[in-house]
């Protein structure tokens, strides 16, 4: 178990933080395709309670592919998101699928994203594009102020954070009586 603590920045285009992560000399990652289902039980209560429970599709460029089922805490109070994290990789993603599903867990949302991960400073910064939501820097770090240091360096603005995750995000978009 972790404590995740990540800010999330919309901009307008990716190719200037990317071209600012290598000249800082950021540690580029392979590119990488996720697909999350988010599943909730018949009484809503995870999103209610401000949880999240994600299956995960990874395809990392190069690399193939890898399953990761996490749970997600309600948000703590914080200058940026930060909640309880738990994942586990597991081997079989429908597998996983049918034993949430017999569970009385149910598919609430799909978000798909490409993913481009960089290493700065002890924090992941990724470069991602979120269809129909747009473009998106997410940093995860140690600390706010390692976060805020690695924002800084950027030239990306904290006050521009966004709380929100994509699956609320994408929720409020598709789904706006909601």
């Amino acid at each position: 178990m972790k404590n995740e603590i990540e800010s999330k920045i919309k901009v307008s285009r990716l190719e200037p933080v990317a071209r600012k992560l290598a000249e800082l000399h950021a540690d580029a990652q392979p590119m990488v395709w996720e697909e999350d289902i988010y599943f909730d039980n018949a009484e809503g209560t995870l999103i209610s309670d401000d949880c999240g429970l994600r299956l995960r599709k990874r395809i990392t460029k190069g690399k193939g592919e890898q399953f990761i089922l996490t749970f997600k805490g309600p948000q703590q109070k914080s200058a940026f998101k930060s909640r309880l994290e738990i994942e586990v990789v597991v081997a079989d993603f429908e597998a996983m699928r049918n034993i949430l599903e017999q569970l009385g867990y149910k598919e609430h949302l799909r978000v798909e994203k490409d993913r481009h991960p960089w290493r700065l400073d002890h924090c992941e910064v990724c470069l991602d594009d979120v269809p129909p939501l747009g473009q998106f820097v997410e940093i995860e770090g140690p600390n706010e102020n390692t976060i805020a240091e690695v924002l800084k360096k950027l030239d990306l603005n904290p006050k521009d954070h966004i709380p929100e995750s994509y699956a609320r995000m994408m929720t409020r978009k598709l789904f706006p009586d909601k």
